[in-house]
């Protein structure tokens, strides 16, 4: 069931594509199990370098906006075993926006990223915290504020006060969510944002894998 579904998200996705500008790179693997995680946010604040430095360990300062969005896969290694991330980049363009209820849905993980140095952006997660709540539910959430390296570290920790305050102003307490400052053009957090994503994913198929287990065992004991 899991296999026909990744095959019609894959046909679907490259369907979609063709019709809207989305694209997707990078083969699934059946064999482990891979979960949806999109990147949204305004323009500019650094989604598609975000992705470029997970992908390919580079950053490029002539990175151009994001049309429609873009699919990766990429594999972890965590303690609770590998896993998939298919990491959906998307457009911040208001014209695209009518769009990203389709590319939201079923999605596992989300990273609400905004600029550092734009305290626009950060307001104006609300607004795309809202349209994902409208699409899906999200076992993780993470907050990230980009373009660290453009601060000094005074700044920085001033920075992350507010997205701490943000966040308790804007999230639920019951969702489980982490807040990172990174820099796309340094690395500086990539890692770290990476390891949650995976790991909290992970240990979320193994809480259900072990849920399931044992609804199986108390069936066979009857």
């Amino acid at each position: 069931m899991n296999f026909l579904k990744k095959s019609f998200a894959i046909v679907f996705a490259s369907v979609f594509s063709l019709c809207t500008g989305f694209s997707v790179s990078g083969a699934p693997d059946t064999d482990i199990p891979t979960y949806k995680v999109v990147l949204l946010g305004d323009t500019s604040v650094g989604k598609t370098s975000i992705v470029n430095r997970v992908k390919n360990k580079y950053f490029s300062m002539g990175e151009e906006s994001t049309v429609g969005g873009n699919c990766t896969t990429q594999k972890f290694d965590t303690p609770s075993g590998e896993v998939g991330l298919d990491i959906w980049d998307t457009a911040g363009q208001e014209r695209y926006r009518t769009l990203m209820p389709l590319y939201f849905r079923e999605a596992n993980a989300a990273v609400l990223v905004c600029d550092c140095n734009n305290s626009n952006s950060l307001a104006n997660l609300a607004y795309w915290f809202t349209l994902l709540s409208e699409c899906c539910c999200p076992l993780v959430i993470a907050v990230v504020g980009n373009k660290s390296d453009e601060l000094s570290e005074e700044l920085q920790n001033d920075f992350r006060e507010k997205l701490m305050t943000w966040v308790n102003d804007n999230i639920p307490e019951k969702i489980e969510l982490s807040c990172f400052i990174t820099s796309a053009k340094t690395g500086y957090g990539i890692l770290e944002l990476t390891g949650y994503l995976a790991e909290s994913l992970a240990a979320h198929n193994s809480a259900e894998s072990l849920a399931l287990e044992e609804k199986s065992r108390s069936k066979c004991s009857c």
